[in-house]
């Protein structure tokens, strides 16, 4: 199959979509969405468990202030829920659980002021840089050559207060800090606004009925053929010209425009002829994700909710991150956690046996014996590599400036190159958005 139009794009994740849908608002509809999955949604993925729940394998939560995601999700009719049970954040600290807020939180008035003190630190860094070009600062290279883990150490003298801190700004992105950018995190943090220690009430809030997915399938359902399933892009030739050609597995597409909606890394898998320029191609060859997996454990009810005050649930020795997510209605009893890629080397019943045992640790033994358990690993998945951007050192400053940079007739659009909410559903949105408002500005 062959195929002339406007614009192309490559992705039918919630970028791309989005962008699509953009496009039609702005009255260009010569477009076509090609996608190499059998499905749209990209890193959404809602898998229907039994007949009325479920699972929310990728992105899964909006926030208040995620105001294009609320906007499209009413929009389109998709109704919102609670993004976990009200309770506290319990966090644990040696052998004993606690909450920042709780007068035993630290040990002694030495660690607290530890903890306040570097988190003030990072403040002042973090809005010290331009926001639109955290690559440009003065210091970029040097906030570069750092990872995350090696500023909290040079700038903590207690354990507790380093644990704090580690632990806060670790489950924000599954990441290992050891091995992230500290100007990676201080622009991740940056695109959030002002909520470092509000991060997950300000962005997790809320979650989507059907689940988040639920926006790809009712913008596709609206597209209709306009999106080509099964249609993994191979080359893209010519975008240094009026006309860039796009061959994919069902066919060639040729069009004045286009728009890449994919992670970074994954564009590696297209050829470009020409070459695309060099600071591209190490955008692309050195982008990194850090995803963790992801499991749900289902009981008939939420026992463990008379027995503690949590519905949020952080250990940094063992690396787990486990959420309460369970029917405010107390019909059924759901845990969705985060699981290091430490444990990606066991097998999957030894993961499923420490998944269980922090379970049983944070809810009580029954725990251990759940109707059913759910894993996935964004790692494992074709044509996606991994779930959530965080960086390595020395890569950040060299090629940021290239995110944004269009190359010829080719546009770039996904959560990783937005400057608002990078890393979240919000940032797909609006990335894919601002996309589509420079290609049509260029196709008028």
């Amino acid at each position: 199959m062959n195929l002339n139009v406007d614009a192309a794009i490559i992705g039918a994740g919630i970028s791309g979509l989005s962008a699509a849908w953009q496009l039609q608002k702005l009255g260009i509809k010569s477009f076509v969405v090609l996608e190499a999955r059998s499905r749209v949604g990209g890193r959404t993925f809602s898998e229907l468990i039994g007949t009325d729940t479920y699972v929310e394998q990728g992105g899964t939560w909006a926030g208040l202030s995620h105001r294009e995601f609320l906007a499209l999700a009413s929009e389109l009719g998709i109704a919102t829920k609670p993004g976990q049970r009200a309770g506290d954040f319990l966090f644990k600290i040696g052998d004993r659980w606690t909450t920042l807020e709780a007068p035993d939180a630290f040990s002694s008035n030495a660690a607290r002021q530890d903890f306040e003190q570097v988190l003030s630190r990072f403040e002042t860094l973090r809005r010290s840089l331009p926001q639109a070009a955290p690559w440009s600062a003065e210091d970029a290279e040097g906030l570069d050559a750092l990872t995350m883990q090696d500023w909290i150490e040079q700038n903590t003298t207690t354990m507790e207060g380093r644990a704090w801190f580690t632990g806060i700004t670790r489950q924000t992105i599954s990441g290992d800090l050891r091995q992230v950018s500290l100007l990676w995190m201080l622009h991740f943090f940056n695109t959030t606004g002002d909520v470092f220690l509000g991060l997950n009430v300000d962005a997790e809030g809320i979650r989507f009925v059907g689940g988040s997915q639920q926006l790809s399938l009712k913008l596709a359902e609206r597209l209709g053929n306009q999106i080509w399933l099964d249609a993994p892009v191979r080359q893209i030739a010519g975008y240094d010209s009026s006309q860039v050609q796009i061959m994919s597995d069902r066919g060639t597409v040729r069009a004045k425009t286009a728009i890449v909606a994919m992670m970074p890394k994954d564009v590696k898998s297209i050829e470009f002829q020409p070459l695309l320029p060099i600071l591209h191609r190490q955008l692309i060859d050195e982008w990194r994700t850090m995803s963790w997996a992801k499991f749900y454990a289902f009981y008939e009810k939420p026992f463990w909710q008379s027995q503690t005050t949590g519905s949020h649930f952080l250990d940094e020795t063992t690396r787990f991150d486990v959420y309460d997510v369970s029917p405010d209605d107390g019909s059924q009893g759901i845990l969705v956690g985060l699981l290091s890629p430490d444990y990606a080397s066991l097998s999957a019943p030894e993961r499923k046996a420490c998944c269980l045992n922090f379970l049983a640790e944070i809810c009580g033994d029954a725990a251990r014996r759940p109707q059913n358990f759910v894993e996935f690993d964004w790692n494992r998945q074709a044509w996606t590599g991994g779930c959530i951007t965080a960086l390595p050192l020395g890569v950040f400053s060299k090629i940021g400036s290239a995110l944004n940079q269009p190359v010829g007739c080719v546009y770039w659009a996904g959560t990783e190159r937005s400057l608002v909410w990078t890393n979240y559903i919000e940032g797909a949105i609006r990335s894919g958005q601002q996309a589509a408002d420079q290609i049509a500005a260029q196709l008028r």
